[in-house]
């Protein structure tokens, strides 16, 4: 069922293409933000009172992270606690479990790159509409050739294994484990497709450049920290392939969590 849903949403995105006039994306963004705050806002205490008054976009506070985090309580629409939820996600860290749930709802945390780490909600939905975003935009599907994608990251989710289908073998890097070892296993793996904080994309062209492995990814992804112009220099001349850029505050590219939004 849940492929079935990736499926749905993945056929919905690409029927919709893309948006040639700004006046049509505006349309398109105002019908989506009003049926958001129809149905999920009203569910969220947090916004509950301005969303039933029908108050405009602007009318709402500006969130940030910080203010997520303090508010977490009240704007998630599962009654979710902060604590129970940390506790979740810190024990799925450390025992380097990720797949328990708390009321159907994935659990994850940022990785922390700002100097606060900030707790994410996804529902099964949700996971399935991040994933169809994934395989439409930024990993590029190739029949009868299943493409592997190396993701580098401090904790692994069931929300990024949703990406793992017959197109597609996702395998995750512990960037706690000795960048040695994880040299090894990369060049085992031979991934088409390579995604990492520059910190490790720069770490893999330098065992690249010694000698220590020999890998030809197609695609290179940066995330999460900011990639400055000598390391992005580097890794191109060492990997001298098409590269996709994402940040934390593009939450449309790959891979992320989902926005911190209230879980629907």
């Amino acid at each position: 069922m849940f492929k079935l849903k990736i499926i749905y949403f993945l056929f919905i995105y690409t029927l919709r293409g893309t948006f040639r006039q700004r006046e049509a994306l505006e349309r398109f963004q105002q019908r989506k933000w009003h049926r958001f705050r129809k149905k999920v806002l009203t569910r969220s205490p947090f916004y509950q009172e301005l969303a039933q008054k029908e108050a405009d976009l602007a009318d709402f506070p500006l969130m940030n992270k910080a203010a997520f985090m303090a508010n977490f309580d009240q704007i998630n629409t599962l009654s979710i606690q902060r604590e129970e939820a940390m506790q979740l996600a810190l024990q799925a860290e450390f025992g380097r479990d990720f797949s328990p749930e708390l009321k159907g709802a994935t659990v994850g945390l940022s990785t922390g790159t700002s100097g606060t780490r900030g707790l994410f909600l996804v529902s099964t939905i949700e996971r399935a509409q991040w994933t169809a975003m994934v395989l439409r935009r930024v990993v590029p599907i190739k029949f009868f050739k299943r493409q592997k994608v190396a993701f580098f990251l401090r904790a692994n989710s069931n929300l990024y294994s949703s990406v793992q289908s017959a197109s597609l073998e996702f395998r995750f890097f512990d960037i706690f484990q000795p960048i040695e070892k994880l040299l090894v296993a990369l060049a085992n793996f031979q991934p088409h497709i390579l995604a990492a904080q520059p910190s490790i994309l720069s770490a893999i062209a330098e065992g690249q450049v010694a000698g220590s492995i020999n890998i030809q990814p197609h695609l290179l992804i940066s995330f999460a920290e900011v990639l400055n112009d000598a390391d992005k220099q580097f890794i191109q001349k060492t990997f001298p392939v098409p590269s996709a850029k994402s940040t934390n505050a593009l939450k449309v590219s790959w891979p992320l969590p989902a926005p911190m939004a209230p879980c629907t």
